[in-house]
């Protein structure tokens, strides 16, 4: 068996259309699970949710079972810092991550139409607890 994870370390996982009906009433948001029988292989998605090099996909021969384990650090959040946006420090703008912050402005639903498609976005502008403010779009269904 080879490790690829380490102590810490965070991979997405797919679960295409096909097999989506085995899994979507097993996982669970904030559940710990063991899995055994999915494939490795190189994280090539346009956004990513981790910055780990490689990605799970599940399969039909793919197990996965709910386990406790109260030990486990149950870190959800990618967290980054105003400042680090601002100033484009170590940004990958493909690279997804959380901020925290109240929203002190926002625009009404606008809409944009790019050949037959139209979507619907909406800009706000956050503050964090140091009075720092960060622009950010909601796109679709969020606004």
């Amino acid at each position: 068996m080879t490790r690829f994870l380490s102590e810490g370390d965070r991979i997405h996982a797919s679960i295409g259309k096909s097999v989506l009906h085995i899994f979507n009433k097993i996982i669970n948001e904030l559940g710990l699970f063991l899995m055994a029988n999915f494939i490795v292989c190189q994280n090539k998605e346009r956004f990513n949710t981790t910055k780990h090099r490689l990605m799970l996909t599940f399969t039909q021969r793919t197990t996965v079972a709910e386990t406790i384990d109260p030990l486990f650090p149950m870190n959800i959040f990618e967290l980054r810092p105003y400042h680090q946006l601002i100033n484009k420090v170590d940004v990958n703008e493909s690279e997804l991550f959380d901020v925290i912050g109240e929203i002190v402005n926002f625009s009404e639903v606008q809409t944009q139409k790019q050949g037959e498609i139209t979507r619907k976005y909406m800009d706000i502008e956050l503050e964090d607890d140091e009075r720092n403010k960060l622009s950010a779009t909601f796109w679709g269904g969020i606004c």
